[in-house]
């Protein structure tokens, strides 16, 4: 007996130093490929406002870099509800340069208050210096999503939406995320295993015309070339699967086959959601990887009814530096050979699990009088609210840490603390 309990140590031992030296060799790789994981000074739920845990039904996740302040604002309002915003502020070696950008934040973010919105949590990842390797330069978009999904535990609510900052979600949408019925039935079928795609939806144009769009007018807007499914024109893979033409006939959730590049944006479980690779940074595979992790865990069942919509946007500075007339040559190859190692990582990780998914639970209230059944884009399109002056209910890092922080990320610089206005 004492022999056989030796050689199971003398196994686990051995099973521990491999599994050592595996994780050291993929260091070395990463390093090699230069998408190591980067660490970043970040402020973890900076601004905040006092809300009711029961409102937060269902909080919508998602980050963005300064420039798109006002899409931010303008999903928030139509939103309104519960959630956790990771923000991207720049390096800066200028005191004055990162607190005028600080203090745009908090202009939106009393803006918001100024117009009942409630429950949304801020935090602020900060970028680091430039480097000489140009991938560490680039978005470090996993790790923002990995910040806000982290916050979103402050929000107190079981589910979560993962969306991108461009898109706003339907007053269908927002109505049945604040409908316990609903609500049941979404906690049902996540709690079963599944992960709820919303349909995803690009707009020529988004005004306040659209504000009662009905799904038989969004459909007459697709067949007109007006909108269609997102980016299905040019990159069908992405939500194709999603079968829009199925989904304007349907009164009933209904669940689809994971395809390769499937990048939905869903309603999830928040306990389940696995984080984000942040070896992926600016564009190429960061939200398709994570869709992949997903659809080894969970079935995917389309949302009736409810949709996002985006408008047509110019290029991101991250997909010219990928595909752009600048573009850097080594960031395709390096994405591609990560994108290869990102899938068998985790084909390895859940080899065993993939065939076991339990069936798809299918939940949703019985048709019946519902105003939200015509489904609408929110109203709130364009932002042009004038800022009061009132008290903010939120809370901040000390005054002292953010010298402190600032301090370091340029000494000489930050000879005193940070004026009381600031705040």
């Amino acid at each position: 007996m004492k022999i056989m309990r030796a050689m199971k140590a003398s196994v686990e031992e051995l099973n521990l130093e491999l599994g050592k030296q595996d994780h050291l060799l993929q260091s070395e790789i990463d390093a090699a490929l230069g998408c190591s994981v980067l660490k970043y000074q970040t402020l973890q739920a900076w601004l905040s406002s006092s809300v009711d845990p029961q409102a937060s039904g269902v909080v919508l996740v998602t980050q963005a870099s300064l420039d798109r302040l006002p899409r931010l604002e303008a999903q928030l309002l139509a939103w309104r509800g519960a959630a956790s915003v990771a923000l991207y502020v720049p390096w800066s070696d200028q005191r004055q340069e990162t607190e005028d950008r600080l203090n745009s934040i908090r202009d939106m973010y009393g803006r918001l208050l100024d117009a009942g919105v409630g429950g949304v949590v801020v935090s602020i990842l900060f970028g680091n210096s430039p480097s000489e390797h140009e991938y560490n330069n680039l978005y470090p978009i996993n790790a923002l999503r990995n910040l806000a999904l982290n916050t979103s535990k402050f929000c107190a609510a079981e589910l979560v939406l993962l969306v991108d900052v461009d898109f706003l979600p339907s007053k269908a949408l927002v109505d049945k995320c604040q409908d316990e019925e609903y609500l049941a039935a979404m906690r049902q079928m996540t709690s079963a295993g599944s992960a709820l795609v919303v349909p995803a939806f690009e707009m020529q144009e988004l005004d306040a015309d659209a504000s009662h769009l009905s799904m038989e007018e969004l459909q007459e807007l697709c067949k007109e070339g007006r909108a269609e499914g997102f980016h299905v024109t040019n990159y069908p893979k992405g939500h194709s699967p999603t079968d829009f033409e199925r989904w304007f006939s349907s009164t009933e959730p209904y669940e689809v086959e994971y395809q390769s590049n499937y990048e939905p944006y869903v309603i999830m479980n928040v306990k389940t959601v696995p984080k984000y690779d942040e070896r992926f940074r600016g564009y190429g595979m960061n939200k398709i990887s994570h869709l992949y992790e997903v659809s080894r865990t969970h079935r995917l069942v389309v949302l009736p009814q409810v949709f996002i919509a985006a408008y047509e946007h110019a290029k991101s500075t991250s997909w010219e530096r990928t595909f752009g007339e600048k573009r850097d040559p080594a960031h395709a190859v390096r994405i591609a050979v990560l994108w290869g190692r990102f899938r068998q990582e985790k084909d390895s990780e859940y080899s065993d699990k993939v065939d076991r998914l339990a069936p798809a639970v299918l939940s949703w209230p019985s048709k019946r009088s519902d105003p939200t059944a015509a489904v609408q884009t929110s109203h709130a399109l364009v932002v042009s609210f004038a800022r009061r002056r009132k008290p903010l209910r939120m809370f901040e890092r000390s005054r002292s840490k953010l010298q402190e922080l600032l301090a370091s990320r340029c000494p000489r610089r930050h000879p005193t603390l940070l004026s009381a206005e600031a705040f």
